[in-house]
């Protein structure tokens, strides 16, 4: 089995050698890729509705294009052209077909729905040769298996719109080519249409028995780490019925039987090499969980990628912008000035803006990244959060951006024994107040955590301003013992309705939100 994928897996890497050496012989040469790109799409969509309302025919310039496109802050601005793509509608943000609707699984109250074309779609492939190649080139052994993509039990069926679009997606290979889809099927360990449950349990059920069926799997790609520890404790607790189902060998099952509940994924699967997950910002906080039942594994940091687009793909030992796909500019934070790839300075940071074959021109993701390094003309980018993610109950602006490294400092200090840090303003006789939940083996440290968490928010001038004036009353905490994480992220997604493997799960949040979960678990 494994030479058969080890072969297949050869077939898949070549037919995306072409757009791999393009990325490679082009870097010192990426502002002049952009704005080809650039002025690709304002050719080719001209005629679209959104061309004709913006005069793309008199656009000839990046200058044009800033003053004849607004930047689009937020998604209602482009209600009145979804709409009329849903109804059925041909070239209204671009000239090309729309092949279906996906629907982003964000924080935002409501969903976005986001048009797809083949051109889109191809710019997605452009980014996945990169990390493929790139993959392939730092660990080749681990494409000499089958591997796991990943797949979660949706929480609501796809449909379709009033003008007969389709909407969602039932496996993330619907994002390649049909003849890179099949190529790709033919090494999945478990692909998507083989799973059939009516019930989250029952699909872990499933998904994990043929898992553990398969001894060649050699690498792992999940979004959120928090996806994998599911899977792991989901084996871990039912693993007398899993380790002797109808799927394994009875060669498999004798070995299984002897393995221990603390066992490593090294031991499930002897042939894993390579787990590629989401390792910054929030799902920085499940790695060091993540680490311990992965040892000898090597950990990827996956590139930052969304619905809308792709930004970063993994590359030598970080995550570089992958220009050739879209459009890309950036908004400094501090002082809001727009960029383009070649003009970001290390060190600062800045919010990403996508313009895509897709037809989303100059649309703000929120995306918040930081430059860690320059490779020539291109810069690494660091996923540090959501400018979104902030609480200002009274002028206190506390953002999710500051907290990530804060509480990942304080998680990894093995003296606390902290497995969860979250921060949500309440109310407290008629005044506001954050607390602290803390998710801790035991509750001897959390009065210290409590102090040193006050003491951090106080550097904040906004924060301390209105405890000074009276506005907010002291930091005070609420202790949990482990388990509550796994309990909220079930409760956030389905609050949400987001798929398992997509749950970022907040650190910061919004007043009011944890009410009725926290009163659940008193």
């Amino acid at each position: 089995m494994i030479n058969f994928a080890r072969i297949v897996n050869k077939l898949w890497l070549s037919s995306q050698r072409n757009d791999y050496k393009y990325f490679i012989q082009n870097i010192s040469n990426a502002s002049h890729i952009q704005q080809e790109l650039l002025m690709k799409y304002i050719g080719q969509n001209t005629n679209s509705a959104f061309g004709i309302d913006h005069d793309f025919r008199w656009i000839d310039s990046y200058e044009q294009f800033c003053e004849k496109v607004p930047i689009i802050e937020d998604y209602s601005m482009l209600d009145s052209y979804i709409d009329r793509i849903k109804l059925g509608e041909n070239n209204i943000l671009t000239k090309e077909k729309v092949l279906f609707m996906e629907t982003t699984s964000g924080t935002s109250a409501a969903s976005k729905f986001i048009p797809y074309t083949s051109s889109l779609r191809s710019e997605f492939q452009k980014a996945l040769a990169v990390w493929m190649t790139e993959s392939h080139r730092l660990n080749p052994e681990a494409f000499s298996g089958k591997a796991y993509w990943s797949i979660s039990p949706p929480l609501k069926s796809n449909g379709i719109t009033s003008g007969g679009l389709r909407i969602g997606i039932e496996s993330d290979t619907e994002y390649l080519n049909p003849w890179m889809a099949k190529l790709m099927s033919m090494v999945l360990s478990v692909p998507a249409q083989n799973i059939r449950a009516s019930s989250s349990e029952e699909f872990y059920m499933e998904l994990c028995s043929r898992l553990l069926a398969d001894e060649s799997l050699s690498f792992i790609s999940v979004w959120s780490p928090n996806y994998f520890l599911q899977l792991h404790n989901f084996i871990l607790k039912n693993r007398e019925v899993l380790f002797k189902n109808n799927y394994l060998s009875e060669k498999r099952k004798t070995y299984l039987s002897t393995l221990g509940t603390s066992f490593q994924w090294k031991e499930l699967f002897p042939n894993l090499i390579l787990i590629s997950c989401w390792t910054e910002a929030q799902s920085a906080l499940w790695i060091p969980e993540l680490k311990k039942y992965a040892k000898g594994i090597q950990i990827q940091a996956k590139g930052l990628l969304s619905t809308e687009g792709v930004v970063t793909t993994p590359f030598n030992d970080g995550n570089i912008l992958c220009y050739t796909s879209h459009f890309y500019e950036f908004r400094e934070v501090e002082t809001r000035q727009i960029f383009r790839c070649h003009e970001l300075i290390k060190g600062r940071s800045y919010e990403v803006i996508l313009t895509t074959g897709g037809g989303l021109y100059r649309y703000v993701t929120g995306d918040v990244v930081s430059v860690t390094a320059h490779e020539q003309q291109l810069p690494y980018l660091n996923f540090i959060g959501k400018s979104s993610e902030i609480t200002d109950m009274t002028g206190e602006k506390i953002s999710a951006i500051h907290l990530y490294p804060f509480f990942n400092k304080l998680i990894s200090d093995k003296l606390f024994e902290v497995s969860g840090l979250f921060l949500h303003p309440v109310k407290a006789d008629h005044q506001i107040q954050y607390e602290l939940i803390v998710e801790a083996a035991s509750e001897k440290f959390v009065e210290e955590i409590r102090s040193i968490m006050e003491e951090f928010l106080l550097q904040n001038p906004y924060y301390q301003q209105s405890r000074n004036t009276g506005q907010l009353k002291p930091l005070i905490t609420k202790y949990f013992r482990p388990g509550l994480t796994i309990e909220l992220s079930n409760y956030y997604k389905k609050q949400k309705e987001i798929k398992d493997g997509d749950v970022k799960l907040p650190i910061l949040f919004p007043f009011g939100f944890l009410d009725v979960f926290l009163k659940k678990w008193i």
